[in-house]
């Protein structure tokens, strides 16, 4: 592939990744099935483009993206917008090394040590169901959580083969740690954060930013941290957005995510 051609494709899967972006938004304040079905069809030919685009929603819409039911007709159903996306990507992935697009990863003792991890979480579903007459609908919870979700790692593998996808994958994060400054900013606003009524103080106080954003903020924040420790250059644009940051996360009062960000960059750095 020339690198007209490889440039072209690129940024088609940019575009593509938007345009998933934004049905899966249109449904978390519409409650469109239907935009989710076009967000999975678009997926099904742009799987890379949908990991782009997983990655950005979850971020940015957090529970809304992740736990936000399908209803069709009067029915309620437990399959959220990430897990539609997810399939679409999985299924793009199989049907490619089916046609012999791509081939199968080498299995090292991290991946077969992950595979069996999921296999046992496929016979605990099994066993939970038939034989200990488990609620379908916690042993279903049970097995998206860690069978399901886990493939995010062999997918991630599959996607993202050099340095220029790594680099997109990683713009994308960004983008969405950048968005989450529209919440810390509202939280000093309102004197409260947007969604943190999810995640209760236990003792006085209040948070400006709900802790799943404080979350990946703190993600974002070690990961500035860590080109600084190597020497790589940053603009002064990203030392105001460690600062923001900053205030984000401290403004979670999650004390423990304080913790493990010291305990990060002590280690980070020695």
């Amino acid at each position: 592939m020339t690198k007209n051609n490889l440039k072209s494709n690129r940024d088609l899967e940019t575009i593509s990744a938007i345009f998933i972006i934004i049905f899966p938004i249109y449904f978390v304040f519409v409650a469109s099935t239907l935009s989710m079905g076009i967000a999975f069809f678009i997926t099904l030919f742009f799987p890379r483009s949908g990991l782009f685009a997983l990655t950005f929603l979850t971020i940015v819409f957090e529970r809304f993206f992740t736990l936000s039911t399908i209803v069709i007709g009067r029915g309620e159903y437990k399959i959220y917008p990430i897990d539609i996306i997810l399939s679409a990507i999985i299924i793009s992935i199989v049907i490619q090394i089916i046609f012999g697009k791509i081939k199968l990863i080498r299995l090292n003792k991290t991946k077969y040590l992950l595979l069996s991890f999921i296999f046992l979480n496929l016979v605990y579903f099994f066993v939970g169901i038939l034989l200990l007459k488990t609620s379908s609908d916690l042993a279903f919870s049970i097995l998206k959580n860690y069978a399901f979700y886990p493939l995010i790692y062999f997918i991630t593998i599959y996607l993202i083969n050099d340095k220029n996808d790594l680099k997109k994958l990683l713009n994308f994060f960004l983008a969405g740690s950048i968005g989450i400054i529209g919440f810390v900013i509202f939280g000093i606003i309102n004197g409260e954060g947007l969604w943190t009524q999810f995640t209760p103080l236990s003792t006085e106080g209040v948070r400006i930013l709900a802790f799943p954003h404080g979350l990946y903020l703190s993600l974002a924040f070690l990961t500035f941290l860590i080109y600084l420790v190597l020497n790589k250059p940053i603009g002064k644009f990203f030392y105001w957005l460690l600062a923001i940051w900053a205030v984000g996360i401290i403004g979670t009062m999650m004390r423990h995510i304080w913790i493990a960000i010291f305990l990060a960059i002590f280690f980070i750095y020695f």
